[in-house]
């Protein structure tokens, strides 16, 4: 029987790892919301659509690669791309990266030690005072919009909060960036 409880004990940690390991390697925290009344099956052809006044440079690199993504996921869907003519709707992206701390590094501090001894006289006073280390946390709030043709009205919406990774090289940040826009769109078209 006891043999019994610690297998038991075993597997329910091993249960509590897996599932702490799988959300750590969750990439983005992602949310989706969209207009009941739209039928979605009607949709079929897209064109991309400049978001005015927003900070996205329109030759960053990351922002091609999220296209790129958007793009052959759309294609995956039996969605078109249109280069000309009249689309069913249009793309746009926005985003945009805030810094926070994450509260897990030192924190300033001051101290003064004394020491002493009684043989020949030695003796000290010492001083320390520690900076804090940057602990930022850049993350990135991405928005995937998909309005209509006709009267621009939003029917469908993806947001995604992820983690800037400065330390990727470029295949990996394509890598990652697939993972995330297929994240963030599994749920498009909605099903009623």
């Amino acid at each position: 029987m006891e043999a019994f409880f610690k297998l038991l004990k075993t597997g329910a940690c091993t249960a509590v790892i897996l599932v702490l390991a799988s959300c750590a390697n969750t990439p983005a925290v992602v949310g989706y919301d969209y207009d009941e009344s739209v039928d979605f099956t009607e949709l079929q052809f897209y064109r991309w659509q400049d978001v005015g006044g927003t900070d996205v440079d329109p030759n960053d690199l990351d922002l091609k690669r999220i296209k790129q993504s958007v793009n052959e996921a759309m294609i995956a869907k039996g969605l078109v791309l249109l280069e000309s003519g009249e689309p069913d709707f249009f793309i746009s992206v926005d985003r945009s990266t805030r810094f926070t701390d994450s509260g897990s590094g030192p924190r300033v501090s001051t101290s003064v030690g004394v020491g002493g001894g009684s043989r020949g006289g030695f003796g000290g006073v010492g001083i320390s005072i520690g900076k804090t280390l940057s602990d930022d946390v850049a993350k990135t709030m991405l928005l995937v919009d998909f309005h209509e043709a006709t009267d621009q009205q939003l029917i469908w919406r993806g947001s995604a909060e992820y983690r800037v990774m400065s330390d990727l090289t470029p295949e990996e940040r394509s890598e990652r960036t697939d993972v995330i826009i297929n994240q963030l769109l599994s749920e498009f078209p909605p099903t009623r």
